[in-house]
């Protein structure tokens, strides 16, 4: 795993620890890319084995499943 995708998923624990997630499209979307029609968002990229970068509402979001999708904002470096 690069140490981007590590920082990342660093920062959504973290976000997640401190309140900041919210669900992320239906409860049980069979795939990211249904959970990202459903509510607006671009997939950008996987980040490591079990999660992915999306663009949602003008900001970057970690999601991942943790029985239901769950997004978290993160900041990319410029």
């Amino acid at each position: 795993m690069h140490q981007r995708d590590n920082e990342l998923i660093e920062q959504f624990k973290n976000g997640n620890r401190a309140g900041y997630g919210t669900g992320f499209g239906e409860e049980d979307p069979q795939d990211i890319e249904d959970a990202c029609d459903e509510v607006g968002a671009t997939l950008i990229e996987r980040v490591g084995h079990d999660h992915h970068l999306v663009s949602w509402n003008g900001r970057a979001w970690l999601v991942a499943d943790v029985n239901g999708w769950w997004a978290v904002p993160v900041e990319m470096e410029r």
